[in-house]
């Protein structure tokens, strides 16, 4: 049922929330909103599908392991990957499942599925990335040998399938790839430490961050890079690309000095434009709705930002951190908390996210729009060890431990 979370809220925070939806347990999974319904997944190892306006349920399916994947809705069929080793394919109407594939080993941090056409890419986590047919389950290809990352999720640009694998970012071909064969690696471009960002793919250009601090612009097709914007942490959030805009969380270790930023950086110079301080980690995508810019802080906040200026407008404070990545629909901000609630926010403004994260069709209310949640690749000409280093693996660490 929809809820009000027990953590105290301020008064600014309590008059914009919508509703909130109580799982019971940490909602790192980003929500994915389509015909009026939120679909996300929770470390209760549950998929929930809620009722975009009500917040009242519509149903659960049940796993067998913590839900951390971020689901695609694609034709009717949820998917989504668990902790229990498995990609699942559930009807979005029933919640009754359609298949389940096993990987090797577990599929269940932020790296979300991709579908494109008839085939779902997926990346373990570890050290494959499958493609998987989507009406059967079965598996098409797979490469057995990429040190993947837990949060890297693909993007499918063009015919070719993008993804951060240990301290490189992949290239590799589909069936219908224009660089190469279904599953053959075709560049490699290496960053000095790993890249746990999921890439975006605007115009022929890849971004992706790296915990090096740099956010990298990578020509797709030959895999040299074009610029590269130092931070001042390292940046494993997902960067999304809006009107010559990139945008981007960072985070280092506060014990090492503070850098908790959100930075806006020119897509073609990768000159900084601004940057946003927050009172943690920005470890949250950010999505853009209508020049305003929307993103998940480790310090409890949701944070709108002005797109132009960098200024914020509001901030909703909820009962722990926020790594889920934000999504807007038809005025409403939706973003899972650790707190273990699904919160709908007023957004203050009408329109739905945009720019490079942004494919499909999405019903809420009586509109339509075309939107996802952040780190879905766009099949089209928009898509979706230092110091450093050590920081992120501690920190990853740390969270491992907590659970």
């Amino acid at each position: 049922m929809a809820t009000t979370p027990a953590a105290a809220q301020n008064t600014s925070s309590t008059s914009r929330q919508r509703w909130a939806f109580d799982t019971g347990d940490r909602v790192v999974s980003s929500p994915t909103v389509a015909d009026g319904t939120v679909f996300f997944g929770s470390h209760d190892e549950n998929v929930y599908a809620v009722n975009a306006q009500s917040g009242e349920r519509k149903w659960i399916f049940e796993t067998r392991g913590k839900i951390r994947s971020s689901p695609t809705v694609a034709d009717g069929t949820v998917f989504i990957g668990s902790g229990d080793s498995t990609l699942y394919a559930v009807d979005a109407e029933s919640g009754e499942q359609k298949w389940s594939f096993p990987s090797s080993v577990s599929v269940q941090y932020r790296s979300k599925p991709v579908v494109v056409d008839d085939t779902v890419f997926l990346s373990s986590g570890y050290d494959s990335i499958y493609a998987v047919d989507v009406e059967s389950g079965d598996k098409k290809w797979s490469i057995d040998t990429i040190s993947t990352n837990k949060y890297s999720a693909p993007t499918v640009a063009d015919g070719t399938v993008f993804v951060g694998g240990g301290t490189k970012l992949y290239a590799i071909g589909t069936d219908t790839g224009f660089l190469g064969d279904a599953g053959e690696k075709q560049w490699a471009f290496e960053s000095d430490e790993m890249i746990y960002s999921s890439p975006t793919v605007v115009d022929g250009t890849v971004f992706v961050g790296s915990a090096d601090s740099h956010l990298y612009a990578i020509d797709a097709e030959s895999g040299e890079k074009q610029w590269a914007f130092e931070a001042a942490g390292a940046i494993y959030s997902s960067p999304t690309v809006a009107d010559g805009t990139v945008f981007v969380g960072s985070g280092t270790d506060l014990e090492e000095g503070l850098d908790v930023s959100l930075y806006a950086v020119d897509v073609e110079s990768g000159d900084q434009q601004w940057a946003f301080e927050t009172d943690n980690f920005v470890e949250s995508s950010p999505t853009v709705a209508d020049g305003t810019i929307f993103v998940g802080s480790d310090d409890k906040h949701l944070y709108a930002v002005d797109a132009e200026s960098g200024e914020k407008q509001w901030a909703f404070e909820t009962g722990d951190e926020v790594h889920s990545s934000p999504i807007v629909a038809d005025g409403t901000v939706f973003v899972g908390g650790w707190d273990g609630n699904l919160y709908a926010i007023d957004a203050g403004v009408s329109g739905s996210s945009e720019g490079s994260r942004v494919t499909g069709p999405l019903e809420t209310g009586d509109s339509q729009t075309s939107t996802t949640g952040p780190g879905f690749g766009i099949p089209s000409s928009i898509a979706t060890l230092g110091t450093a280093g050590y920081l992120i693996k501690r920190r990853l660490a740390e969270q491992e431990s907590k659970g």
